[in-house]
């Protein structure tokens, strides 16, 4: 079970790319031209690529670090020393480029159009508003920056996000 936990972010990396499948599977029921049809498919392979790159990043970061699992990189897990600047960096870039993608550039507008390709039930020619995708994204932000520090870290952790003892290179 201790090496399903330490190698989580490349469970996560195959859960990124299984919906993607998934989702340019929906994309024929959702378009009927070709140009919309292939825009949809690059943006879907664009953010499993950028999910799939942060856990990665993710797994690099546990196997260099040698903590138990990639949620040590959470804020909350009570990492120490520089590694815990490297999870705030990480926590808070990830946060922030994304909300900068949304609320400045063309995030809500792609979100708005493309999103309801990875809906648990699709329906086709369904839309979000972009508005409404832009306020949600801003909820997301401010929340995801602050309940890490307003939470109390004393609970006991499952894992340890000490370095972890090995007798040869971590794997």
């Amino acid at each position: 079970m201790s090496l399903l936990f330490r190698h989580l972010a490349l469970l996560f990396v195959a859960v990124t790319f299984a919906n993607a499948v998934i989702a340019v599977r929906r994309v024929p029921q959702f378009f009927t031209d070709s140009t919309d049809r292939s825009d949809a498919t690059r943006f879907v392979w664009h953010v499993a690529a950028w999910l799939a790159g942060l856990f990665l990043l993710l797994e690099i970061l546990t196997v260099t670090a040698q903590v138990a699992s990639p949620l040590c990189f959470l804020p909350l897990r009570g990492l120490a020393g520089s590694w815990l600047y490297v999870a705030w960096g990480l926590w808070a870039g990830w946060i922030a480029g994304v909300t900068l993608w949304v609320v400045l550039g063309p995030g809500a507008a792609r979100l708005a159009r493309f999103g309801p390709l990875f809906a648990r039930v699709p329906t086709p020619g369904h839309t979000y508003a972009p508005r409404t995708i832009r306020v949600v994204t801003l909820a997301w932000c401010a929340g995801s920056l602050v309940i890490p520090l307003v939470l109390p870290s004393t609970e006991p952790m499952p894992l340890s996000c000490s370095a972890v003892e090995t007798s040869g290179p971590a794997i």
